[in-house]
């Protein structure tokens, strides 16, 4: 089987996120010397424009606005090579029902964003177009095999009138080592809020700084701790935030190693995901693996993968002294708190690359067993 696989970015890229470690980790398991897979991504500073490794060629053209159209070229030109073309749409569509006809071809939706998330992101122009190829997709994508990563995204999908048969949950998966105990996993001696994932403005992570602002009212002791990789614009605009309100204890950390991140999300009582739509919301079982539950907003995806009163609590969704009120909790009852995170690392377990890959192989084989 040779796959074509078209994605806005790759890991490498500065600006990969979730969308990109759910393609190539669970293509990476199901590759071997009779699967070879082909990525189609975009340019960005300093890449090279080919990569190979063992079963995986990695080819990067234009850039993030233009590889849509390199993508439809570069497939009309090697069609032939091609037995399954998968589509990872991350806002902007590739729309390969278009212009893939001969061969199978599978759709990736991790979450339809809307205006308000594309808006956050993008500059007025792209937006309006972003948000327009997004519309397209419940015309475009109708009969094509969709794989989605949660429940809300699949009723999101339903509601816009594609038949359940053609749609399939396949969960995130994570890397983190899940086989550490609950009192294997050193916390912090303060009381500590972490947010590790992406740093972008659609993430709303304002939001949770406005939160911890009531925490520290509460809670004297308490710190935040900030981390990750992204915008430079929105760290600026969160520490210009901490400065002007005048809140103490907050910490930028940037991107951090695999090593750091673990460390930073075991030591954390709490961690706080203050985003406004997800997908799935892998920083979540991150932090689940690590012993430490999660306050987030009742929102698409983060209700899917936090349980409430299970492995962590939903605040109302935008409400900021709800979801300062529910760190709180946590902060204070540690009763609560360490039975949540015991069930948090059980929670965690379920989310397998190793499962979600074998799911994934399965869809592959049953779309090309389809005449």
């Amino acid at each position: 089987m040779n796959i074509l696989a078209f994605n806005w970015r790759d890991p490498k890229n500065p600006d990969a996120g979730g969308a990109e470690e759910y393609l190539f980790n669970i293509l990476s398991l199901i590759s071997n010397e009779n699967i070879q897979i082909t990525y189609l991504v975009a340019s960005f500073p300093g890449s090279l424009p080919k990569e190979e490794g063992d079963n995986y060629t990695i080819i990067r053209k234009g850039s993030k606005y233009t590889v849509y159209l390199q993508a439809a070229l570069f497939y009309i030109k090697n069609r032939k090579k091609y037995d399954v073309v998968i589509d990872s749409i991350n806002t902007v569509p590739f729309f390969t029902p278009l212009y893939v006809w001969g061969n199978k071809k599978i759709a990736i939706i991790h979450h339809l964003n809307g205006w308000e998330k594309i808006r956050n992101e993008l500059t007025l122009l792209p937006s309006i177009i972003a948000y327009l190829a997004e519309k397209t997709i419940p015309i475009i994508y109708k009969k094509t095999p969709i794989i989605t990563v949660s429940k809300s995204t699949k009723e999101d999908l339903l509601k816009k009138n594609i038949e359940e048969n053609h749609i399939k949950i396949i969960l995130n998966g994570i890397k983190i080592d899940k086989k550490k105990a609950y009192n294997e996993i050193k916390k912090a001696e303060v009381p500590t809020v972490v947010y590790i994932g992406r740093i972008k403005f659609s993430k709303n992570i304002d939001d949770l700084i406005k939160a911890f602002k009531i925490v520290k009212s509460k809670i004297k002791n308490a710190k935040l701790i900030i981390g990750g990789k992204g915008d430079q614009d929105c760290y600026e605009y969160l520490k210009n935030l901490t400065k002007n309100e005048n809140i103490e204890d907050v910490y930028f950390l940037g991107e951090l190693s695999e090593e750091d991140k673990v460390k930073q999300l075991e030591l954390a009582w709490v961690f706080g995901y203050p985003s406004y739509k997800e997908g799935w919301g892998i920083s979540a079982i991150e932090a689940n693996a690590c012993g430490t539950p999660v306050v987030a907003y009742n929102v698409p995806g983060l209700r899917d993968s936090i349980k409430n009163g299970t492995n962590g609590l939903l605040a109302k969704e935008k409400d900021i002294k709800d979801m300062a009120d529910k760190i709180v909790t946590l902060l204070e009852n540690h009763e609560l708190r360490e039975k949540l995170g015991k069930n948090a690392i059980e929670w965690s377990k379920n989310s397998s690359y190793e499962k979600s890959a074998k799911q994934f192989y399965e869809e592959l084989k049953l779309l090309q067993s389809k005449h």
